[in-house]
């Protein structure tokens, strides 16, 4: 049976979800189930309900999906917007502030504040955001994997601004999943240099598509292009260098294959 109050939704709130959906799919993000956790929207189909027009958008999601897509309520929800813009900042920051006043997000608080000249609700928190070296580090270091060449050196972490994240790593399974791995072995030449930094997608541990991953056979630690080929026997892997010098080759059920995740971004180096 239909729901009349999803099925009465006016134009104007259809419109507002479109923009919304727009928004979303054009930025990073987690998965909608993930979100929806994490802001306490509820599951990925109630998410699914405001992206669709099915839920009448109301001040906590608003605010959550600006904090998550890195935009301002009003890029979607002028309605909103200018329901915020009449609120006080005493009336925000005073103890019976609303809950869209204060949502998660990456395990921190921010608030929400209202300009008095009317303007748009916005972020007081540092959008900073930490992406460590991939934990398998310390495996290399204890010699349980050896990798394809030497790390001149490992990158430790690096930290960002959420504006950087949005507008250099466009897809991604989750911001938690995010790591840095150093560039290692001349195989991979002219495509990244070893030293070199290369953002990783730990969430990402199946060869689903073709790309960039690390991954390993064995005790032996390779970044190679993956390729899927088929054959008479099912789907292999062709691994393959971007230096001539070294051979493709391909994986095969049989063997001891593990992915630890895919490359998303490559930062090349050059000395100058």
């Amino acid at each position: 049976m239909n729901d009349p109050k999803r099925a009465s939704m006016p134009p104007e709130l259809k419109a507002e979800a479109e923009r919304l959906k727009a928004i979303w799919n054009s930025r990073p993000h987690r998965t909608q189930a993930e979100f929806g956790d994490a802001y306490g929207l509820g599951n990925q189909s109630n998410v699914g309900h405001y992206l669709n027009g099915r839920s009448r958008l109301n001040f906590t999601a608003a605010a959550a999906f600006a904090k998550e897509l890195g935009c301002q309520i009003a890029d979607f929800s002028p309605r909103l917007a200018a329901q915020l813009a009449k609120i006080s900042p005493i009336e925000i920051a005073g103890p019976q502030r609303p809950s869209f006043a204060e949502y998660k997000a990456d395990g921190e608080f921010g608030h929400l504040t209202v300009a008095r000249d009317g303007g748009a609700a916005a972020r007081d928190t540092s959008d900073e955001l930490s992406i460590p070296q991939y934990e398998t580090g310390s495996r290399i270091s204890e010699g349980n994997l050896v990798l394809e060449g030497k790390q001149p050196g490992m990158i430790k972490s690096w930290r960002v601004d959420l504006a950087w994240l949005r507008m250099n790593v466009r897809h991604y399974t989750s911001v938690q999943n995010l790591c840095i791995v150093t560039g290692f072995g001349p195989s991979m030449r002219p495509r990244f240099n070893p030293g070199d930094p290369l953002l990783m997608d730990k969430g990402i541990t199946s060869m689903d598509v073709d790309g960039v991953y690390f991954f390993r056979i064995g005790d032996s630690g390779y970044i190679k292009q993956l390729q899927r080929i088929p054959s008479e026997r099912g789907t292999i892997y062709r691994a393959k260098s971007y230096n001539p010098d070294y051979e493709p080759f391909d994986i095969t059920a049989k063997m001891d294959f593990q992915v630890f995740g895919k490359i998303l971004t490559i930062w090349k180096s050059e000395q100058v």
